[in-house]
């Protein structure tokens, strides 16, 4: 079966739906001041992807697709988290999340992030950069048994470096 915009041999085409999760996700991201920018595009050993961007200042939420919505990263500077790491840090592991769904409508990769955007997004969308910066150190804690992975975050951001020679 070939998915909306599809491809010959049933692959979904990336861009077409690129632009449908755009359609989702533009009303809960350009209302937190948030601007698409669309990467690269093209066809690997995978198959056709393609990859985006919303991006605000030092704020970068990036979004690849190929075959359905993939990799879901959020950047704050120097420092990032996966979906499942930031809704793990936001709302604890058991919290309940719509993405990634598991659905076999590729466009629903799209909304299921918009609903987890709209429950537990806001310490992206609104919070500041320290917030974030304590939600990484959290996660990092909680995944990796705490101090020895911290103080590797600690030791690869250079404004932490910088204080710390300050000190």
């Amino acid at each position: 079966m070939i998915q909306p915009g599809g491809r010959s041999g049933g692959e979904a085409d990336p861009e077409s739906l690129l632009a449908f999760g755009r359609e989702v996700l533009d009303p809960v991201l350009e209302a937190a001041g948030f601007r698409f920018l669309a990467g690269d595009a093209g066809r690997g050993s995978g198959g056709h992807y393609t990859r985006a961007d919303y991006t605000r200042g030092s704020r970068r939420l990036e979004l690849h697709y190929r075959r359905s919505l993939g990799l879901v990263r959020y950047h704050v500077g120097h420092v990032s988290l996966a979906h499942r790491e930031y809704v793990d840090a936001v709302a604890g592991s058991r919290a309940p999340r719509e993405y990634p769904g598991f659905s076999d409508d590729p466009r629903d990769g799209f909304r299921h992030l918009r609903a987890d955007l709209e429950r537990y997004g806001s310490a992206f969308l609104e919070g500041s950069d320290e917030d974030f910066r304590r939600l990484v150190e959290s996660s990092a804690m909680s995944r990796r048994g705490g101090i020895s992975r911290l103080n590797h975050i600690e030791q690869s951001n250079p404004d932490t470096a910088e204080r710390s020679e300050e000190s």
